[in-house]
């Protein structure tokens, strides 16, 4: 059986993955970070605004992303 990697998938589901990524920490933040109230303890947090840790998780996905879709030869574990 062949390995599938993530670059090898079609684009609907890599699309998907990092907006279930990006969705969860959205829910995170509402059901978590807002309703307890955890701002307080967090600087630079924004109740119901776009803040620095928006901006963070939106790098690291994007981090992933392009991760993720690196070419075959750019990683030497793949060396075959």
């Amino acid at each position: 059986m062949t390995k599938l990697r993530f670059r090898d998938l079609p684009m609907v589901a890599r699309a998907t993955s990092a907006l279930s990524i990006l969705t969860a920490w959205v829910c995170f933040e509402e059901f978590g970070i807002d309703r307890n109230h955890w701002d307080r303890f967090l600087p630079y947090y924004r109740v119901g605004k776009f803040c620095a840790y928006d901006t963070t998780m939106i790098l690291l996905i994007a981090i992933f992303w392009i991760a993720m879709h690196r070419p075959k030869g750019a990683d030497p574990r793949y060396l075959e």
